[in-house]
């Protein structure tokens, strides 16, 4: 591996790697062949990377605290990079299933995304005003876990059901369709 390599990303099946190159010159390559597929700049120079579990979709965090998600067969951005943190963006992580990911950042933000088109589905905020934050989803493929600098654990369970099983908990009744 180049030593200027800024991230490495191997893939699920550790077939393919993706090397986020600190010049902005990123590659795909076939491990098993010791070739490289791919390699061109992204137009933008990722802080972390993170392979789908199927291993064709490349979601990019990128120092300027832009989210994108790169389909790595055509190197295409099926969701080009956009603001989604106000400081550099720490890193992304996969559900199991490969339909959500998050990526979390210096300000405290944790951002869910969709894992098939890219498009941002919500963003919290957790910690205090400086709380640097981390996150992964647990096994169960929609609870993410996310830890802050300021010593806090929290939960956030992904599913747009439980999302409207809690608006309707606090309302303290079913919420209408207007209302909603």
């Amino acid at each position: 591996v180049n030593p200027a390599t800024g991230s490495l990303t191997i893939s699920p099946d550790g077939r393919t790697a993706f090397a986020a190159l600190t010049a902005g010159t990123s590659a795909w390559v076939d491990l098993a062949e010791g070739r490289i597929l791919h390699q061109d700049d992204l137009g933008l120079e990722p802080a972390r990377t993170a392979l789908s579990p199927d291993g064709r979709r490349l979601a990019v965090a990128a120092n300027t605290g832009e989210v994108g998600l790169l389909q790595l067969e055509t190197w295409t951005w099926t969701r080009p990079p956009t603001a989604a943190h106000s400081a550099v963006a720490l890193g992304v992580t996969w559900a199991a299933d490969g339909t959500l990911f998050a990526s979390y950042g210096q300000d405290g933000r944790i951002s869910l995304w969709d894992g098939r088109t890219g498009e941002p589905l919500g963003t919290v905020r957790l910690g205090g005003p400086s709380a640097l934050t981390s996150a992964d989803f647990m096994p169960d493929g929609h609870t993410l876990i996310i830890a802050t600098s300021d010593r806090e654990v929290f939960t956030w369970d992904t599913r747009v059901e439980s999302w409207v099983e809690r608006a309707c908990a606090i309302a303290g009744r079913n919420l209408t369709t207007d209302e909603w």
